[in-house]
């Protein structure tokens, strides 16, 4: 769905992809907006978490491809998304892999334990991220999320492309986790190409609905 929304620019140029009329002095711009996008002046605020296929928890407040959620879609583009995610004290996650989205975790408060197993690596590097750090996950490669303290870690996960989990009447149907016994090697190249496909194909039937 298109929406018109009107821009007042102090300069006679608007950059980007957007079209531009004049009007009475002014700018008007015409851009494509995502479904949902609704009033664009609001604060997005995390608070209605749920498990993840992890063992963790997860709240995806700002993510566009997020239909089924407690939030509306957020007004942006389907290549970004953020979660807020909670890993209760003493937790440790179900070892996993994104075979198609990079993961960023950027610690909010407290202490976290990411195990990696990289493409390089014959066994997982561990790194401990506090609050401000970051750590980047490539697609493909295992990781697991550990807190070993007496205190909830919260985190916020940026993933790009957004991520992407479908259930049908409460049953799972797609996710972009999948869940692993062990510490395996990373996927390679032809893995995450068949899962790319995969995913592109669930996304399309979601959005046909």
């Amino acid at each position: 769905m298109e929406r018109t929304v009107h821009l007042h620019a102090p300069e006679s140029r608007v950059h980007g992809r957007v079209a531009t009329r004049r009007h009475r002095g002014r700018v008007r711009a015409l851009v494509a907006l995502p479904r949902g996008a609704g009033d664009l002046n609001r604060v997005f605020r995390p608070g209605a978490f749920v498990p993840a296929p992890d063992g963790t928890e997860v709240d995806p407040f700002l993510n566009p491809a997020d239909d089924a959620g407690a939030h509306p879609r957020p007004p942006i583009p389907e290549g970004c998304g953020l979660a807020a995610g909670r890993i209760r004290a003493g937790v440790t996650s179900a070892i996993h892999v994104h075979p198609v989205v990079t993961q960023v975790t950027c610690v909010v408060s407290g202490r976290l334990t990411v195990r990696m197993r990289s493409p390089d690596d014959a066994e997982p590097t561990e790194l401990v991220a506090e609050p401000g750090a970051a750590i980047v996950t490539e697609p493909g490669v295992p990781m697991q999320l550990a807190n070993d303290t007496e205190e909830d870690v919260q985190v916020l996960y940026v993933t790009s492309p957004a991520y992407l989990s479908v259930r049908d009447e409460g049953r799972p149907v797609y996710d972009d986790a999948i869940l692993l016994d062990g510490w395996s090697a990373p996927l390679s190249d032809a893995d995450r190409e068949r899962a790319r496909i995969e995913r592109d194909a669930v996304l399309r039937r979601t959005r046909s609905r």
